[in-house]
């Protein structure tokens, strides 16, 4: 890994934690107990989410986006006033626990990347559009919450992803320069913060990338 490297950021979600599956069963289980329609309603809502048969389509909401931005889609979608953001944010986090045996690492070697930079005095953060709860619980479960000298999530009072809110923070909170750092990411959301804040972006397609990532 490059000497001048000072910083690293990750995504969650298709980064360190494989999750397609997981968070196809969450949603789909949420919005069906969330809203009150009928089952045909039900799969075209999936659809506008991404949420096909059988996954998650790449990039979409469902994907990157919050918890938040999925209840202001349903809200779009529906053509009747729906319940407030909390009782969805509570179904989300129920299926959470419900599914977790779905989480996965990307990697097995996802611990031991991030002790090899953390002894390289490398800061980490970690920037996802999930909620804390979620994010917290997920972390703990894979024994790498305590890695990460940063943590920024989707329902902080700091403006979520692809705004760059917490890399600022992050980067004022270790008086980091982005031209010494990288942003780790499988998504549209991740390379346009990447950009915007100027530094470096590497793209997870699969756990042969953090291998890769591993051995620069």
């Amino acid at each position: 890994m490059s000497k001048q490297l000072k910083g690293v950021i990750f995504d969650k979600d298709g980064t360190l934690l494989e999750v397609e599956q997981f968070w196809h069963a969450v949603y789909q289980y949420a919005i069906s107990e969330f809203l009150d329609t009928n089952s045909d309603q039900i799969i075209k809502i999936f659809k506008k989410i991404g949420i096909n048969e059988t996954g998650l389509s790449s990039n979409s909401l469902a994907v990157m986006g919050s918890v938040k931005e999925i209840w202001l889609e349903l809200k779009a979608l529906m053509d009747v006033p729906i319940r407030p953001l909390a009782i969805f944010e509570d179904l989300v986090r129920e299926g959470v626990y419900q599914f977790v045996s779905l989480v996965s690492l990307m990697s097995p070697i996802v611990p031991e990347l991030l002790n090899t930079f953390k002894n390289q005095g490398v800061y980490l953060a970690l920037i996802t559009t999930d909620s804390r709860a979620n994010t917290e619980y997920l972390l703990k479960v894979f024994e790498i919450y305590n890695q990460f000298d940063y943590i920024g999530c989707g329902d902080d009072p700091l403006n979520p992803k692809p705004a760059i809110d917490h890399g600022l923070a992050f980067v004022d909170k270790f008086q980091l320069v982005t031209h010494e750092m990288k942003m780790v990411g499988d998504s549209v959301y991740d390379s346009i913060f990447a950009e915007r804040l100027n530094m470096g972006f590497i793209e997870i397609r699969n756990g042969d990338d953090l291998e890769k990532l591993r051995n620069q």
